[in-house]
């Protein structure tokens, strides 16, 4: 294949290849190969050298398994060709932005990505290097089990050498490139078939090719050089709201939208590779607005940073506000001035700011950051700015000004609506013609373009895809009728938590799905990306989605958004896509303390005069009975509540640890709850962590294992009449929420899964199983809903095989609703099922 033999502007029908081994067959599928030959990236850091195609790829036409294979080659080389401006070692352990790791975790992090999904589909079964796939795992976001400064089981980062990550790097790519080679390719794609593992790895590295050309644009350029023939875009155009200076005027109009219908959302059998967020369906009724013609440029925010906007309250929400006074911003992050403003970046970088004497430009002017250098400020660029800055400058213009709408975006661009079948395949920007020629996508250019820079479309508006991402006012949430995504199910659950807005559109660096009409993304707003906006107003109520589902925090409490907008009615709230944020409710906490320490015999199912008096202690000591073969806790347990149920799980976990080999007397609860579970696991094992999706419910359990009382509404609007005492810490056991099962924490003795009751994506949390359990390990699973038959299939192809399984009964329902209490008719049959791998 040689770089540059397909133009995007040709759009091929059909590709031809030399014709593949007669052991193989060809597939129908959609491939586009977008070029631009004026930018060819060198590999510099490896032992060969490679051009670097800008490719999109979706299926429908004829393709084999090589289409597949040069674009994840196109993906990988361009993600090192990034990576390789750096200009020595020390560069990579540094930290661009304190909200983000050091620049080595990036650069292992998409390979190790591709690993860990392959392995999660069954498409690999070894691991290629076990300290950094599971090192290199997840990012962060500043959720509340992240950390910049740590591990988040605690413990300093002990990054490898550069070299090893080279490496490591190498070898994922021949394991992948074998792995493409020797696998069945079967077509059409869908999203439990393995091989879309792999395209999911491809797509994730091209979206961290965006966010990490951000850290290395935080960078100081000292420490940067640009890659091979990389390019900027011209700072001026042909038309006439060029501003070529500070003085000069710039026209920026409101063009009117006439109210439509739109419909969101990407059809289930669109034949290309989708995030999970991208699917679901949802029709929204868009009133009559206004939106400017073009997006808001650096000319156009200057007139608000010298009204000295940044400096008046008025036109800040609260928690911008916040951020503006703590990051003592004046300007946008990327302009650059005189006054040594901070820059927000961490570790050895914490004094450094783009901001010098030494920049060039007079005292009171401004000049531009731009990837690898500092340049004369580009007036008609658009402003890049996070979702504060946008949102304040719009209260500067009027108080019916904001930021668009997920839904008016969709209205203003030049594309049919979307009927819930199959579709056209224009529908998709990228699938049509020349569709460079019309947007900065797919890295036309390695900037910005002037705002005016491309044609209209037919309704007079430039740039209503590429250049940079577009903020929404929407907070980011799931589409109904939108599934989970097993093998990633962490990549947008997290962030359906109101403190994350849509930004849609894509920008100059975004290929791939990242460059497509469907593709829906989010950040937090204060963040900063390749980023803008564009104002419109209206009169009418706008179709805006705010989350109304609160998001609890320890020691905190629940923590509602205060972002105010311009004419937001309450009625726009709606609920979070994320049902395991629902479970932080009063009526789920009471019932998990019911189900963990409820009496066994009463009337009603929650007696809120019943006092838990205590806890007695429990000792971590084994004590190996001969008389029964069996283990036994040392110690007594008789003021715990007790039931037939609690006492059957115990006799269980003794077995299990009586089968385990090697035993190193580590454990993981995956559903530890209030902390019983947990708690019973303690008596036998040394080193227990215990996790759950919900943070009321961890908060709890970290009180008892602490020797904390709960008294009258110490759980927040949990009414407890009575207290807890429990006699005795319990420091074997550590408690943390997660959403997901960070593969960080490495593998244990026994693992015991109980929360598949609770979860809107059960197999995701089954088929991690397999990679947490040691290999002379046992895995237990609770559950009311799934048995041995369901199981099965996902744990059989983890290779895993069943041990024993039997049935036991709770005296409690762990529901939420009532009417689930009735379906149970105040019982539960428990399925209890041992795990373990299959060569034991």
């Amino acid at each position: 294949w040689v770089p540059g033999t397909f133009n995007l502007a040709a759009h091929p029908s059909r590709l031809s290849y030399p014709s593949r081994p007669s052991r193989r067959r060809s597939y129908p599928i959609t491939y586009i190969i977008g070029y631009n030959a004026a930018l060819r990236l060198k590999v510099t850091h490896t032992d060969h050298t490679a051009d670097a195609a800008f490719v999109n790829l979706v299926y429908g036409h004829h393709c084999a398994y090589r289409e597949i294979r040069d674009y994840f080659l196109n993906s990988y080389d361009l993600y090192e060709d990034l990576f390789s401006a750096l200009q020595d070692e020390a560069t990579f352990y540094k930290q661009p932005d304190k909200l983000r790791l050091q620049l080595i975790f990036y650069l292992g992090h998409t390979s190790a990505v591709y690993v860990n999904k392959l392995m999660l589909a069954g498409e690999l079964k070894d691991r290629e290097c076990g300290f950094m796939d599971l090192q290199f795992e997840t990012g962060v976001d500043e959720m509340v089990w992240d950390s910049t400064d740590q591990c988040r089981l605690g413990g300093e980062f002990n990054w490898p050498r550069v070299q090893q990550v080279w490496q490591y790097r190498h070898d994922v790519k021949q394991t992948i490139l074998n792995l493409i080679e020797k696998e069945p390719l079967e077509l059409p794609l869908v999203h439990k078939d393995p091989w879309w593992a792999l395209m999911l790895g491809i797509e994730h590295e091209r979206i961290h090719l965006e966010t990490s050309s951000v850290l290395f644009r935080q960078l100081p350029v000292d420490l940067l050089k640009a890659p091979q023939n990389w390019h900027y875009a011209p700072t001026i155009s042909c038309t006439s709201v060029n501003r070529i200076d500070e003085d000069d005027a710039l026209e920026n109009p409101f063009i009117q939208v006439e109210a439509t219908e739109v419909n969101l959302g990407k059809p289930e059998d669109f034949p290309s590779f989708g995030w999970d967020n991208e699917y679901g369906a949802m029709s929204v009724k868009v009133p009559e607005f206004e939106a400017r013609q073009f997006l808001t440029s650096n000319g156009e925010f200057l007139d608000f940073v010298k009204a000295g906007g940044y400096n008046k309250r008025q036109y800040w929400s609260e928690e911008g506000w916040k951020w503006r006074c703590r990051r003592q911003a004046q300007h946008p992050s990327f302009w650059v001035c005189t006054d040594l403003c901070k820059s927000g970046c961490d570790g050895e970088l914490a004094t450094y700011s783009h901001c010098s004497e030494s920049v060039g430009g007079q005292v009171g002017t401004f000049r531009y950051r731009a990837m690898f250098d500092v340049i004369d400020m580009p007036w008609n660029w658009p402003a890049e700015t996070n979702y504060h800055e946008a949102h304040a400058y719009c209260r500067w213009l009027g108080d019916d000004c904001r930021v668009i709408a997920e839904a008016e975006f969709v209205a203003i661009r030049d594309q049919p609506e979307l009927p819930s079948q199959r579709v056209g395949m224009d529908v998709d920007v990228i699938y049509r013609k020349n569709v460079m020629d019309k947007f900065n996508l797919n890295m036309a250019f390695c900037s910005s373009t002037p705002v005016d820079y491309y044609p209209a479309n037919s309704a007079g508006f430039h740039d209503t895809m590429g250049n940079v991402w577009q903020w929404c006012e929407d907070h980011f949430n799931g589409l109904p009728g939108a599934k989970f995504d097993y093998l990633y199910h962490d990549f947008s659950t997290p962030y359906y938590d109101g403190f994350h807005n849509t930004i849609l559109g894509g920008s100059w660096i975004s290929t791939g799905d990242s460059a497509s009409s469907f593709a829906r993304f989010w950040f937090r707003r204060h963040f900063f990306q390749h980023m803008g906006f564009r104002v419109v107003r209206s009169t009418n109520t706008p179709p805006v989605q705010l989350i109304s589902t609160p998001v609890y925090q320890p020691q905190r409490g629940f923590i509602h958004t205060d972002v105010q907008v311009a004419r937001f009615p309450a009625e726009l709230k709606v609920a979070s896509f994320t049902p395991e944020f629902a479970l932080e409710g009063d009526e789920y906490v009471r019932r998990q303390l019911q189900w963990d320490f409820g009496q066994p015999a009463r009337s009603k199912p929650w007696d809120e005069n019943y006092i838990i008096r205590h806890i007695s202690d429990f000792h971590t000591d084994r004590v190996l009975s001969p008389a029964s073969s069996k283990l036994v806790p040392q110690g007594t347990i008789s003021s715990l509540p007790s039931s037939a149920f609690w006492s059957d799980v115990s006799d269980t976990l003794a077995d299990c640890t009586r089968q385990i080999k090697r035993c190193e007397h580590r454990a993981l609860v995956i559903g530890s709850g209030t902390g019983r579970l947990a708690m019973e696991v303690a008596k036998y094992y040394d080193n227990v962590l215990g996790i759950h999706p919900v943070a009321r419910s961890i908060e709890i359990a970290k009180l008892l294992q602490q020797g904390k009382a709960l008294k009258g509404s110490a759980i927040d609007g949990v009414q407890l009449d009575g207290l807890v005492v429990p006699h005795k810490t319990f420091p074997t056991i550590n408690f943390k929420q997660f959403l997901w099962v960070p593969l960080e924490m490495g593998q244990f003795d026994l693992v015991v899964l109980a929360l598949l009751d609770l979860v809107a994506c059960p197999e995701y949390w089954i088929a991690r199983l397999a990679h947490t359990v040691s290999k002379t390990g046992v895995a237990m699973v609770l559950s009311s809903k799934y048995g041995v038959e369901e199981l099965m299939p996902v744990l059989t192809c983890a290779r895993l095989s069943l041990l024993t399984s039997t049935r036991l009964e709770h005296d409690f329902p762990l529901v939420v609703s009532e009417a689930d209490e009735i379906e149970h008719n105040g019982k539960t049959d428990i399925h209890v099922s041992l795990w373990t791998h299959a060569a034991q």
